[in-house]
């Protein structure tokens, strides 16, 4: 069982900004075959880690039988693990069935992906498909499967914490730690990306609007969360009971892998120990036939790159001296390299506008924003803001590096079109039509620039300047204004207009981001 939870909580941040960072607006097809890969590393952790705690449980039944004079003080703590163990299996059943529940609504029941006494998410063929997560996840009336799951998460979390933990902690060591990292491990907290996520429940703000495959890699997260929650469990529960209870060869080999998926040429470090460590005893691991004595702390941790693309595992053995003699204990290290993946996602629409800041999130998988380079060609990247401003027409390019274990990576480039802010359109204040009474008219305070209603941005442009022109007495008349305002001569004009009357207003100016715009004429007919 994997030990300490400074190094599982690493992995556990690092898999959430993976998640975090690629759920962009749009999302291209590297990105989810990214997700795919990602699901598969942790699918292959889950089930190394489901071996591992039934293999502990396993220990303590075969040393009842083995040794019964020794039954009456284990079997409180069996009796325990075996709960723990009971729920475990409860929580990822219940997980593994809303997985295999969307890949059927979305891909059918004769999916590939569901196959015979399994589940292959390599398989999946909807990979993008955010509506059936939306459905089946949130549903109309907040009544989808995420909110039972939100619950489920919650009675397992008070299981452990309540009703294993806190209720015997007078029996077992730095219970306390590990209640704060389970609480860690399995919470509803997230950080908000803007104003509108921060009206959201945890629900929506995980499954809205995510691709299926993202959600099917939140669920195997969610799967291996509990795992690991069970294991630091199970540790420190076999660590309550006296060490001489066990002979040697009950002692199982651990590994702790803090990054199971890895960035190319990335470095990771992964700790490989005893899990009921005994100060006398000096294990040594074996890979390749090199040796990698342990730390003093009892653990042998192991450097390793991620030089070639997909799944990787590292293999061997560990040596220690028992009782009986020298003994040597197998395991294995798999992890998943991946392609670097930038992903600049544009929070209001999928071009650049010039001349205003475009609001912009920038993230690597894995690294944290502040190991983050932006470049940009063809305008300028504002940190504090978030932001990317163009300066000319065309296209702009954005490339980041990341700083990944004291070197730094290139992580790719994305380009985006630059457009100019659409214009405006004219109108009179107060009126919505083309057709006006002579009253409204009258009434109105002069001329207005309104955004276009499918524009996202907030911008202001204000008018300048205006010429107001009617037929008078069988005479065209005009009468010009230097700002938005009607002036008292074009306002005389208005006045003796009649029914059935045209007005025109050309020569609209307005002020806006890039300079003065030239707006469409405005053709009014009195009622």
């Amino acid at each position: 069982m994997a030990g300490g939870g400074g190094p599982r909580q690493k992995m556990i941040n690092m898999m959430y900004l993976v998640l975090t960072a690629m759920l962009a607006l749009n999302v291209s097809a590297e990105i989810l075959n990214a997700f795919t890969k990602i699901d598969i590393g942790l699918n292959q952790t889950a089930a190394i880690n489901i071996e591992k705690n039934k293999s502990s449980i396993d220990a303590l039944e075969e040393t009842i039988i083995a040794e019964p004079e020794k039954a009456d003080k284990i079997k409180p703590w069996l009796e325990l693990a075996s709960g723990v163990r009971t729920k475990t299996d409860e929580l990822y059943e219940y997980v593994q069935s809303i997985k295999i529940e969307l890949v059927r609504k979305a891909d059918g029941d004769d999916s590939p992906a569901l196959r015979q006494g399994g589940f292959a998410s390599d398989s999946i063929e909807s990979l993008d498909n955010s509506t059936i997560v939306d459905e089946y996840m949130l549903g109309i009336s907040q009544n989808g499967k995420a909110y039972e799951l939100h619950e489920k998460i919650q009675e397992y979390k008070d299981y452990i914490i309540n009703d294993v933990l806190t209720a015997n902690k007078d029996k077992m060591p730095a219970v306390e730690s590990l209640i704060e990292e389970i609480d860690g491990l399995l919470n509803f907290h997230f950080k908000p990306h803007g104003a509108t996520d921060l009206l959201k429940s945890w629900e929506q703000f995980t499954f809205e609007s995510t691709p299926l495959i993202a959600t099917i890699a939140t669920m195997s997260k969610l799967q291996l969360d509990a795992l690991n929650c069970e294991a630091s469990v199970l540790e420190l529960l076999i660590n309550s009971i006296d060490a001489k209870t066990f002979k040697i060869k009950e002692i199982g080999v651990a590994v702790n892998n803090p990054q199971s998926v890895l960035v190319k040429n990335q470095q990771s470090e992964a700790e490989i120990f005893l899990a009921a460590f005994d100060p006398t005893i000096a294990p040594v691991a074996i890979i390749n036939g090199g040796r990698h004595p342990a730390d003093s702390d009892g653990k042998i941790r192991i450097k390793f790159h991620g030089n070639s693309l997909g799944p990787q595992s590292i293999r061997g053995h560990v040596e220690f001296m028992g009782p009986d003699g020298k003994q040597t204990k197998n395991f294995e290290i798999p992890y998943q390299v991946i392609e670097p993946a930038l992903v600049v996602s544009p929070t209001k629409m999928n071009v650049f506008y010039l001349d205003v800041d475009n609001p912009v999130d920038i993230s690597v998988s894995g690294v944290p924003d502040d190991k983050i380079s932006v470049s940009v060609q063809n305008g300028a990247y504002n940190q504090s803001t978030k932001s990317i401003r163009p300066t000319a027409l065309g296209e702009c390019t954005v490339s980041a590096s990341a700083n990944i274990s004291g070197t730094q990576h290139n992580m790719g480039i994305r380009k985006f079109r630059v457009k100019r802010v659409p214009t405006p359109i004219a109108a009179v204040h107060g009126i919505a039509g083309k057709s006006v009474a002579k009253g409204e008219l009258a009434a109105s305070q002069g001329v207005i620039a309104k955004m276009p209603e499918d524009f996202d941005f907030d911008l202001k442009f204000t008018v300048t300047g205006f010429t107001v022109g009617v037929m008078d007495g069988g005479f065209f008349s005009e009468a010009s204004s230097s700002n938005q305002t009607f002036t008292q001569e074009q306002r005389n004009l208005l006045s003796r207009l009649k029914s059935g009357a045209t007005v025109a207003i050309t020569g609209i100016k307005a002020q806006g981001p890039g300079g003065v715009r030239d707006l469409y004429d405005l053709v009014l007919k009195v009622k």
